[in-house]
């Protein structure tokens, strides 16, 4: 379990408008304080792993679609929380496949996002040999046709360095989690030394 409080890592865009010279809307990138409370759990069964994770978050501010709210957020209380299976298949072969879901308290209309944001990730990872790991990994919303696909490959180069390449595709509608990016697709590319 654990109490958090800080600055959210997230910025959330406050607005304002100015009417001179000309109407313009004026986008403030801001970090609000959250605090959060949560816990996480981990239980084998034989076969496989059962993870599971909530946290409350307090303090958070959401985008809204009303172009006559004051400053374009809204604060709003909620709660993810995700429940997942880790399964060991032959071959050096690992699968993942999990559920989550964001929900909010005292739901603003308003809000993009629905009162329950939901979806589900599933991850195959699989060790070609002593130096070698692919892996590739979907995300995929149960509210909107919006999803994630990366595949990744690793080396471990010597003892302590690895080298990883990915691509990463976003699809789905534009104010979803994915299909905001949907014309930002990527390549990557990580040097990791460990120590």
């Amino acid at each position: 379990g654990f109490v958090y409080s800080s600055m959210d890592i997230e910025p959330t865009f406050y607005r304002q408008y100015a009417v001179s010279p000309q109407p313009t809307a004026i986008y403030q990138a801001r970090h609000s304080r959250i605090n959060q409370l949560g816990g996480t759990l981990a239980k084998d069964f034989y076969s496989f792993v059962l993870k599971a994770e909530a946290v409350y978050t307090n303090g958070r501010h959401f985008y809204v679609s009303n172009p006559n709210d004051v400053n374009g957020v809204v604060p709003q209380n909620t709660l993810d929380w995700a429940v997942g299976l880790d399964f060991t298949l032959p071959a050096d072969t690992r699968f993942n496949a999990q559920i989550f879901q964001r929900d909010f308290f005292d739901y603003d209309p308003d809000l993009i996002s629905d009162k329950h944001e939901s979806g589900y990730s599933l991850l195959l990872n699989h060790r070609i040999n002593d130096k070698l790991e692919a892996e590739v990994t979907w995300i995929s919303s149960f509210n909107r046709t919006d999803w994630l696909f990366r595949p990744r490959l690793s080396w471990d180069v010597e003892r302590n360095w690895r080298l990883a390449v990915g691509v990463d595709v976003f699809k789905g509608p534009p104010l979803g989690f994915f299909g905001r990016f949907a014309d930002r697709d990527r390549v990557y590319s990580e040097v990791r030394y460990s120590f």
